[in-house]
């Protein structure tokens, strides 16, 4: 037995269990309920899977081996010292709050506020890869609370999608600073505790013993850009390893430029190579893309011949010509073909304005009942064709506008024998118009695809 059992109580009842919400290498987190207030929080327990174990009536953890204890007492230190430093950052956005701090059945606890809305490991399970603009804003919110974390030289060490929660404002909340170090002033680490490893998230530094005793966000900023990898593909990066010896795999076309130039910067092998701050980069994701016309003597020299390069700016200056960016040229050529159905529905419509015009005419001119039923029904198949077409302007229905105005095209025909001839002839005219139009937005709806 290992985790707590629902309806188990702690603090002589201040807090009750509800349900196990997952377990790490160094601890179970439970769902459970504050009895004092009826208030839903989140307790995590110290309890290393690989070393403790739990007597089963009075829940007490204990350590299997004499030489392990050593050890699973150091480690239940750092988890008391993660919760206080959590505690302290109480006014740091979008970082757990802590509620409460205490020992008992033989290990430590530690409550937090509980965050009903799943990690973004979960959001990305339920609905696949994120669109660009809500995956930045996420890590946007979770780099904003790392500068103030670095800024107290502490580390995370331990930043991927399973540790960032998303509040019921929609809001990215950083948790689990297990793994967390905090650094002094020169930059050294006060505890010399393992680090644990996050493959895909954990950058080479973390493979290596001492690779993180001295203070760098370098490291954090790692893991920050391959979580953004993550929400963009769905998929999780690869290992550091494989990243040094064969680099990123190429740019899915779903992921523009500039934010892959930013992960890529963000996610360099060596440390030295990466950007130093969360802060570079995520002004390196706010810049915008906008060319560069430069000028270029051919080889006869008798003329300059113009090019144009897409180069990053952070700048907002309006002298410079901008290139449309795909999306960008995807959006003009949906605005002509817009423009183009417009005009096709518009068509249709006046034609069917002629129509009515010249029936309520006919009728009002007293034409035989028999010749009447017949422009009816001419008019009536078009009118349907073309009303099919108006709501709904997909492919197969502009064919049955096509096959409907030839219909009403032989019926008015069929007219010209038995009636007057410029009259027929005008339903006959119309017909055809549809006829024309229809075909020509057949070949429209078949670019588009």
């Amino acid at each position: 037995m290992q985790e707590l059992r629902t309806g188990s109580e702690l603090q002589g009842g201040k807090y009750r269990i509800v349900k196990k919400l997952g377990q790490g290498g160094f601890g179970i987190t439970y769902e459970g309920v504050q009895t004092g207030l009826e208030r839903r929080v989140a307790i995590k327990e110290f309890f290393m899977k690989d070393y403790c174990n739990r007597e089963a009536n009075t829940y007490r953890v204990t350590v299997g081996t004499e030489g392990s204890r050593k050890m699973v007492a150091d480690y239940r230190m750092k988890f008391l010292k993660e919760a206080q430093l959590i505690a302290r950052m109480d006014d740091v956005r979008g970082v757990v709050r802590i509620h409460d701090i205490f020992e008992e059945n033989q290990t430590a606890y530690y409550v937090m506020e509980f965050i009903p809305g799943g990690s973004l490991k979960q959001l990305v399970a339920e609905r696949g890869r994120l669109p660009e603009a809500e995956a930045i804003g996420y890590v946007k919110q979770v780099g904003q609370a790392l500068e103030q974390l670095h800024g107290q030289n502490i580390l995370h060490l331990d930043i991927k999608p399973e540790n960032i929660l998303v509040n019921k404002k929609g809001e990215a909340v950083l948790i689990d600073f297990g793994v967390s170090k905090h650094y002094d002033n020169s930059g050294h680490q006060t505890s010399s505790t393992p680090v644990g490893l996050s493959k895909g998230f954990a950058p080479t530094e973390q493979y290596q013993q001492d690779g993180v005793n001295r203070f760098s966000p370098a490291t954090d900023v790692y893991s920050l850009g391959a979580t953004l990898l993550y929400l963009l593909t769905a998929q999780v990066p690869p290992d550091a390893n494989l990243v040094f010896e064969d680099g990123l795999p190429p740019r899915p076309s779903y992921i523009s430029i500039n934010t892959w130039r930013a992960i890529e910067q963000a996610m360099q092998p060596k440390r030295k190579d990466r950007m130093q701050t969360v802060g570079a980069f995520m002004s390196e994701l706010g810049k915008t893309e906008k060319p560069q016309v430069s000028t270029v003597q051919d080889t006869s020299g008798t003329r300059v011949v113009e090019s144009v390069e897409t180069v990053l700016s952070a700048d907002n200056e309006t002298s410079t010509p901008t290139l449309l960016s795909d999306d960008e040229d995807s959006q003009t050529d949906n605005n002509g073909r817009t423009t183009i159905s417009f005009f096709i529905k518009a068509s249709i419509i006046l034609l069917e304005i002629i129509f009515f015009l010249l029936m309520f005419n006919n009728r009002r001119k007293g034409e035989p009942d028999s010749e009447g039923v017949m422009i009816l029904w001419g008019y009536a198949i078009a009118s349907l064709g073309a009303l099919i077409y108006l709501i709904t302007n997909k492919k197969w229905n502009v064919m049955l506008v096509r096959i409907l105005s030839t219909a009403a095209f032989f019926i008015n025909t069929l007219l010209l024998p038995m009636w007057n001839h410029s009259m027929t002839l005008s339903y006959v005219v119309l017909s055809i118009g549809l006829f024309v139009i229809s075909s020509f937005s057949l070949c429209v709806n078949r670019k588009e695809q």
